[in-house]
């Protein structure tokens, strides 16, 4: 489960926008393009969290 979350989740969301890119460039639809972007940023905000909730993690085990 912990893969699922670490590896599978980040690959998901930055697939799922830049499909959502394709999709918004070929239509020429904004939707499509903040779709994108709000996949993006899940991508991102996976592969860097920030340091709060690191400490918040490691502070309850």
């Amino acid at each position: 489960m912990k893969f699922l979350y670490r590896i599978l989740l980040p690959i998901g969301l930055i697939l799922a926008a830049l499909m959502c890119y394709r999709v918004g460039a070929v239509q020429g639809s904004i939707a499509f393009f903040a779709i994108g972007i709000l996949f993006e940023i899940g991508f991102w905000s996976r592969v860097f969290p920030s340091r709060s909730s690191s400490k918040n993690k490691k502070g309850a085990s």
